[in-house]
């Protein structure tokens, strides 16, 4: 009997780095800034999710590779961008099973978006810089043939800025500096305070404007 518990404290023992190493969820992600995805993201660009691979597993754990078609770059690496981008996320089902990563959300065929890659080449739990707080996605909008852009929970984006100032702590999967549509702000009225409309969510074009103001000087 002791040597069973023996090998049972052994064995937990031996799992414990694996446990220690396995991906972190979004929840415990730490909230990055925009200033630090624009520093830290190799790539910045706005594309199109137009194939979706799922590499089934057999030689390597299971995960879906998205191709992207390229239709603006924001940031590039100094050889450039090509036309279409390939990244890959871990998770997904193949013919060895099925695989599923708390927080990794592969994006979905034909969606539109502005991404931060952390980097283009390097295998990574997931390429997105911070995860889904370098996911952008660009939706339909009745009033704006042009769309607007959300988070990628699909919150209308309203305001970019530096994100300096905002504190520190986890990820709630939007990038500190992001301000969001939703969270009308709160106006002075007669009777105490009111709340104003929500804020109109920024076109792509607008959207990728502010970035490129924010790009850190190249040297």
């Amino acid at each position: 009997m002791h040597r069973l518990r023996g090998i049972g404290f052994g064995v937990a023992f031996c799992l414990a780095p694996l446990l220690l190493a396995a991906p972190a969820a979004a929840s415990s992600q730490r909230a990055k800034s925009v200033e630090e995805l624009l520093t830290e993201a190799e790539a910045v660009f706005e594309g199109r999710v137009v194939g979706l691979e799922v590499e089934d597993g057999v030689t390597r754990p299971i995960r879906t590779c998205a191709r992207f078609q390229v239709l603006e770059v924001v940031k590039a690496p100094p050889r450039g961008l090509p036309a279409t981008v390939r990244l890959c996320f871990a998770g997904g089902r193949g013919r060895a099973g099925e695989r599923s990563v708390e927080g990794v959300h592969v994006p979905a065929l034909g969606e539109h978006g502005v991404y931060f890659v952390e980097s283009l080449a390097r295998p990574l739990v997931n390429p997105l810089l911070g995860w889904d707080q370098g996911r952008f996605r660009i939706l339909a909008d009745p009033d704006r043939p042009e769309g607007f852009v959300a988070s990628a929970d699909g919150r209308g984006v309203a305001s970019v800025d530096d994100g300096r100032g905002a504190p520190p702590g986890l990820s709630d999967g939007v990038a500190r500096g992001v301000g969001l549509a939703e969270a009308p702000a709160a106006t002075p009225g007669a009777a105490g305070l009111r709340r104003g409309p929500p804020a109109r969510p920024l076109t792509p074009d607008e959207f990728k404007q502010r970035l490129r103001a924010l790009l850190p000087a190249t040297p």
